[in-house]
């Protein structure tokens, strides 16, 4: 299969918002061992190149995913689920999806 933006970057607002929601969710974790810190350090490192922006995407379990989505923009969460589906990811766990039915909600219930 052939991948047509999944690599590509994102306007610049839009790596923002999910860089900035991606901290704000590893800043919620207990660092004892320094989990925290080192998932914050990576992520600051990250410039929007290449597939960097799917990757902050992964760093975090999907099921984890509705907390992003309910944080970022709509524009970012379009964004990423079109990618999500170019790499031809399981959009049953596609919480970002802002056109059809949230299958993620349908399939695991509300997770809050």
């Amino acid at each position: 299969m052939e991948t047509k933006i999944y690599y590509k970057p994102p306007k610049q607002e839009y790596f923002d918002d999910l860089k900035s929601a991606c901290i704000r969710y590893f800043k919620t974790f207990d660092n004892d061992f320094g989990y925290a810190d080192e998932k914050i350090k990576t992520l600051e490192s990250l410039e929007n190149v290449g597939g960097n922006f799917m990757s902050m995407v992964k760093m975090i379990h999907p099921l984890a995913w509705e907390l992003i989505a309910e944080i970022i923009s709509l524009e970012t969460r379009n964004e990423i689920s079109m990618r999500l589906e170019d790499g031809g990811d399981s959009l049953e766990t596609d919480f970002f999806n802002i056109w059809g039915k949230n299958k993620a909600k349908e399939k695991y219930g509300q997770l809050n």
